[in-house]
């Protein structure tokens, strides 16, 4: 009888720590599991956050680049327009110039 109850209790104990260990595996596994994760949340975030990063460049960059470009523009008319003006008030003191000079001739003729 002593015999057949150090066999039941080996077999329990046996029984017993398999139990123990499967738990133990799948709590090491839960681990894992939440780790890589987290990981991967880590990952995904990092990755979003230069995407989001990179988008805020390019934007940033047409937005000075259309800011340049108007200014260009209003800095090339005024240009042409300064110089449209004088093209304007050479053109008028030539004119001038000529009345006054067949003025000139007409009193010289008299």
């Amino acid at each position: 009888d002593r015999k057949k109850e150090r066999q039941k209790e080996r077999t329990t104990e046996r029984k017993n720590d398999r139990k123990k260990e499967r738990q133990k595996e799948r709590t090491t596994e839960r681990k894992n599991d939440r780790k890589k994760e987290r990981q991967k949340e880590r990952t995904t975030e990092r990755k979003n956050d230069r995407k989001k990063e990179r988008q805020k460049e390019r934007t940033t960059e047409r937005k000075n680049d259309r800011k340049k470009e108007r200014q260009e523009k209003r800095t090339t008319e005024r240009k042409n327009d300064r110089k449209k003006e004088r093209q304007k008030e050479r053109t008028t003191e030539r004119k001038n110039d000529r009345k006054k000079e067949r003025q000139k001739e007409r009193r010289k003729k008299r």
